[in-house]
């Protein structure tokens, strides 16, 4: 039976730290183990960790020219067809209302917060005497909506 006060550690399940700098017979003295000079030799060489060190070259991200710039405050717009909103009745046909939240519920548009615009590829039927809320609408989805007789309201950008 095993009792709590015989348990003792298993032989090889801890290994001893390793004593480094402690005298010649050692064989980790001196130069630690680190053999002598070179760049591995010295304090603070943890150059192999990150990424695009290339041994002391150059490396390729600072060999290439600088092109460009991109924007902080660009706007991002989500994209969704009229097909898009067709999925979404069919995976729930009693909605009324298509906005921005039940979009983002049926997978169709990843953020909650950004704007979304309206674009008029479709195929197959459309259910007429839908709502549809988004902050842009393109001209063809919105000919293709009127014609189905589907409400379209559009919400205003949140200001910035």
């Amino acid at each position: 039976m095993i009792v709590l006060e015989n348990l003792t550690i298993r032989p090889g399940s801890r290994k001893t730290k390793k004593r480094i700098g402690r005298g010649i017979g050692s064989t980790l003295g001196k130069t630690a183990g680190k053999g002598n000079k070179g760049q591995r030799a010295r304090a603070g060489n943890g150059k192999r960790g990150y990424i695009g060190f290339e041994g002391g070259q150059m490396p390729l991200q600072r060999r290439l020219p600088k092109r460009g710039f991109t924007s902080m405050n660009q706007d991002f717009w989500q994209v969704v067809n009229i097909y898009d909103l067709m999925e979404v009745l069919k995976k729930a046909p009693e909605l009324k209302t298509i906005d921005v939240h039940a979009l983002h519920k049926m997978g169709i548009v990843r953020y909650q917060t950004s704007p979304v615009k309206l674009l008029g590829t479709f195929f197959g039927k459309i259910p007429t005497g839908i709502k549809i809320q988004v902050q842009q609408v393109s001209q063809k989805a919105k000919k293709i909506l009127e014609e189905n007789k589907c409400q379209i309201e559009l919400i205003p950008l949140p200001k910035a």
